[in-house]
């Protein structure tokens, strides 16, 4: 037998909806920091092609014979690539740590979500087991109102009276 739950109220649902609210957004941070990770990766593997390819042609034009000018000019856009390169290190360092810190925060709201779920999927079988009983005791009521009534109409089932006048 089915029960309809519509007769259920949760009375902790505004407090499970507004830590699914916090994980939604937390998944949203987290999703977004991603994206900037996987971007800052893209450009720090750029950075690194570029510094070996200059310093291996910087290193070919020194062997040909290039002026102290021009080198000097190759070296100084050498340093500041790798400047960038090393900047760029410490920003994935440091949204990886974020990153983590996030992760953290979602295992968290997770659980104190789930733990909501879990007392909800109690909550509901509770309900579901009061009024399975309910129905169960109004069925039986029926039952019964039903038999008495129809013992009463029924000719069959009413006892017989024996006639005692008229010296029997």
């Amino acid at each position: 037998m089915s029960v309809d739950l519509r007769g259920f109220s949760y009375a902790l649902e505004p407090l499970r909806q507004q830590r699914q609210w916090r994980l939604d957004r937390l998944l949203v941070q987290l999703g977004s920091l991603q994206t900037r990770i996987h971007e800052i990766e893209k450009e720090l593997e750029q950075r690194n092609e570029s510094f070996s390819m200059l310093s291996r042609d910087i290193g070919l034009e020194r062997s040909k014979g290039i002026s102290q000018s021009c080198f000097s000019l190759q070296l100084h856009w050498l340093v500041r690539l790798k400047t960038e390169i090393l900047g760029l290190q410490d920003d994935l360092f440091r949204l990886r740590e974020e990153r983590v810190q996030l992760r953290a925060k979602c295992l968290v709201q997770q659980y104190k979500l789930d733990v909501l779920d879990t007392h909800r999927k109690d909550c509901i079988a509770e309900f579901s087991v009061g009024e399975t009983n309910r129905m169960a005791k109004e069925a039986d009521r029926d039952w019964l109102t039903m038999r008495s009534r129809r013992s009463e109409f029924d000719p069959k089932s009413r006892p017989k009276l024996r006639k005692t006048w008229g010296g029997a």
